[in-house]
């Protein structure tokens, strides 16, 4: 009898549009590629644009770009919450933001059939999320997690450790700051 192959698990990872928590999230996808999981990293193009290289030499994770939806008053080019501070009117711009990853909806729920993931994790401020990976016509279960329980989980499960003047100063990964 031909042996059966195993199918590795899918997991979906869609970060808020924070790079406080697209890196914790690239770095947690990072650990569990390297434990057998095939990661795919939802973001922007411009987010995606900015972390490739981070991810050059992590196999088992892919990039896919979610197009950035128009809103008014919100510029084009300002993708995340560093764009927003380097820009006037930054609280306006940062209470534009929520308002965009609304209109993820759609698009990331037809993603989410495309792909058809064992699970996926996401960040705050999406209350769809759940309602979405529920009504796919094979339910996922969506992993709601926070970047400090995340770095709190990983200090030696995952690798991550943090130390108090790690977490004062620029992560390393930012690399466009």
């Amino acid at each position: 009898m031909a042996e059966e192959k195993k199918r590795e698990l899918r997991m979906v990872m869609f970060p808020w549009l924070a790079y406080g928590r697209i890196g914790p999230f690239i770095e947690l996808a990072k650990n569990l590629a390297r434990h057998g999981l095939k990661i795919i990293f939802v973001s922007t193009p411009l987010n995606i644009k900015r972390i490739k290289q981070q991810v050059l030499d992590a196999p088992g994770i892919d990039l896919m770009e979610l197009a950035m939806p128009s809103v008014e008053g919100l510029p084009t080019g300002v993708e995340s919450s560093t764009d927003c501070v380097k820009r006037e009117h930054t609280p306006l711009l940062l209470s534009l933001l929520p308002v965009a990853l609304d209109l993820f909806e759609k698009p990331f729920e037809a993603l989410l059939e495309q792909l058809s993931p064992d699970f996926m994790m996401y960040d705050v401020l999406r209350y769809w999320v759940r309602r979405v990976a529920s009504k796919l016509p094979n339910p996922i279960p969506a992993i709601l997690c926070h970047v400090q329980y995340m770095f709190g989980f990983g200090r030696g499960v995952c690798g991550v450790f943090v130390e108090a003047h790690e977490a004062a100063s620029v992560p390393c990964w930012i690399t466009h700051a």
